[in-house]
């Protein structure tokens, strides 16, 4: 009997999947029967073989989606997961031992609940700056959570994709998004597939998912993403992917207002002149955000016309 399908889709993850399979190996699975189903995502390194070497000593279905994207990815997973739950995991994350565990506890507590999710913290490549700390420890950088969120039931849009965790017999006909939420395809990289995901099984927008603090895994942080700037180019893709979900529902009524961006921008400004950079950094994400949802509307406008 198959208790949880543990998912992984990689796009040339090699360099951080050694640590990531080495974390899910050692994860306390309590006798549980596990299926691992991982995908190399149009891989041109050593993400296959790594696979393979895992499905050594575990049991492992390896598949190759040749279109790049997360979605694809996923969704070719989904067809051969076989457990009653369906756990997701990036690859450049590491998982706590009591990983599985905490999960299935908050699921067996909590039979209402279709949609888990665990936190996240950073694991870092050099010594952070102080600001980008205080964006991790505020959920606002790199997927974290908020350090302070404790464990219980929040909206569908925090929903973490490198750490979830579903009831199968909730998918039903439910699969990520293959057009703009899929991140990596060509030309549509905005993400957001997890949220989107999250709301379709959980099946309308005001109900809830679990979040549970200790099923704790890590995200690695590259060298080369610890700039405000890409954590900014990043909250620019978050407000795009809001406001097209928002007009999905027929919703743009919550779209943020022009002025909205311009303010938090004096904010930001404020909270430097006092050396307070890590608010700074905070309200820089904000407007960030607020001006990718205007930018949607302007190009959905300028399509249209």
């Amino acid at each position: 009997m198959t208790d949880i399908s543990i998912v992984i889709a990689s796009h040339n993850g090699s360099q951080k999947l050694p640590e990531t399979l080495n974390a899910l190996a050692h994860a306390e699975d309590g006798g549980l029967g596990l299926q691992f189903v991982f995908v190399d995502n149009a891989s041109v390194d050593d993400t296959f073989a790594h696979f393979n070497a895992f499905g050594t000593a575990h049991p492992v279905r390896v598949l190759k989606e040749p279109r790049k994207g997360k979605s694809y990815a996923l969704n070719l997973a989904l067809g051969q997961c076989e457990g009653e739950f369906i756990a997701f995991v990036d690859d450049d994350m590491t998982v706590s031992t009591q990983w599985l565990q905490a999960f299935m506890k908050a699921a067996a507590a909590h039979p209402d609940c279709a949609v888990f999710t665990g936190q996240i913290r950073p694991r870092w490549s050099r010594q952070p700056a102080k600001w980008l700390v205080h964006l991790t420890d505020s959920g606002r950088a790199y997927g974290c959570s908020d350090i302070a969120r404790k464990s219980g039931y929040y909206e569908y849009n925090q929903a973490k994709g490198g750490n979830m965790f579903v009831r199968r017999a909730a998918l039903g006909a439910t699969r990520f998004d293959e057009g703009s939420a899929n991140y990596g395809a060509a030309g549509v990289a905005t993400g957001g597939e997890d949220t989107k995901f999250a709301l379709s099984v959980l099946g309308e927008a005001d109900a809830k998912l679990w979040y549970e603090r200790d099923a704790l895994a890590h995200h690695y942080i590259k060298p080369d993403e610890l700039k405000l700037r890409t954590v900014l180019r990043r909250y620019v893709q978050i407000g795009e992917t809001r406001a097209k979900r928002l007009s999905s529902l027929g919703q743009t009524d919550k779209i943020s207002p022009p002025h909205k961006a311009f303010f938090k921008a004096l904010k930001v400004i404020a909270y430097c002149s006092t050396a307070q950079f890590g608010r700074a950094a905070e309200e820089a994400t904000k407007a960030a955000m607020y001006y990718g949802e205007r930018r949607y509307l302007k190009n959905k406008r300028e399509h249209r016309d």
